[in-house]
């Protein structure tokens, strides 16, 4: 006779709920797979074709953002740019998972200045050199090099001209950052930093790399990046310039609240809060950024 209830009340047996809470166990588990899926494929493959499409239409204009053509295919350690990393990546979460700030990221090692720099000073020079070359502003005084940084997984080099400092990543990556004057101050966008995809570069890595160099300004005698994962990075300084290299196996936090934080130790402290944006992780020319 209870087959006669309407269903609503009719009783389901234990098996047959145990079966249902699997079903749906599983329905989320895909669900949330594929949104993990959607939100790599977003970052890796969505900001670069927006920014290409800027860089398409400034070339148009006739001041070329675009990358050095055939170098190193794809992938955020060559041109185009890759996932990130010229683009806002505003939607992603602006603050990390609470176990994510209560620790430090995992490192490679500490950067330290190479004591035998000449190859990596080359590749640098004549990155910069062909890179400016092909975009039509070539450098009139050839940059020789002031600084070279290793960690066993990463090279971050500053060569610089009388007038003109640049910065290199030759290993993994192979990247030049646009010139900076050399004036001796102190601004925000001297610290911009370039922000690519490890998994491009480095083959089952996961994560980013961050990379930045310069002039020292005048007074100052150090400097530290603070990074909204909770990971702080002290930069190499050497005869008047400073290089700064960071590995991170995650994501960092991004969206309207995420800075990256610059402090200068020295006769002036100062410091620069930098949003995570084209302006400031796409310091590289190499990248169609």
């Amino acid at each position: 006779m209870n087959d006669l209830l309407p269903p609503a009340r009719r009783s389901i047996p234990e098996r047959g709920r145990a079966l249902m809470r699997e079903r749906l166990d599983e329905e989320m588990d895909t669900t949330t797979a594929a949104e993990r899926r959607w939100d790599g494929t977003a970052r890796r493959f969505g900001v670069p074709v927006a920014v290409a499409a800027v860089a398409a239409a400034l070339a148009i204009g006739g001041y070329l953002l675009a990358g050095t053509g055939g170098d190193n295919g794809g992938g955020t350690g060559g041109d185009p740019d890759p996932a990130g990393q010229g683009g806002d990546r505003s939607g992603q979460d602006d603050t990390a998972p609470k176990h994510q700030r209560n620790q430090q990221e995992e490192r490679t090692g500490d950067s330290r200045a190479m004591t035998d720099p000449d190859q990596a000073y080359q590749k640098c020079i004549d990155r910069a050199v062909r890179t400016f070359d092909l975009r039509g502003e070539p450098i009139k005084q050839a940059p020789t090099g002031r600084l070279a940084i290793d960690d066993g997984t990463g090279i971050t080099v500053v060569v610089a001209n009388s007038t003109d400092v640049y910065t290199c990543n030759v290993k993994p990556d192979a990247a030049v950052s646009r010139g900076n004057e050399l004036d001796g101050t102190a601004q925000a966008s001297d610290f911009s930093f370039a922000l690519n995809v490890t998994s491009n570069v480095l083959p089952g890595a996961t994560g980013e790399m961050m990379w930045a160099g310069g002039e020292l300004p005048e007074g100052a005698t150090g400097l530290t990046y603070a990074f909204p994962d909770g990971h702080t990075e002290e930069a190499v300084v050497q005869d008047g310039f400073w290089a700064m290299q960071y590995f991170s196996d995650r994501w960092l936090p991004t969206g309207p609240r995420a800075r990256v934080e610059v402090t200068l130790d020295g006769t002036d402290p100062q410091t620069f809060e930098l949003p995570i944006n084209a302006d400031t992780m796409c310091n590289q020319v190499s990248h169609g950024c």
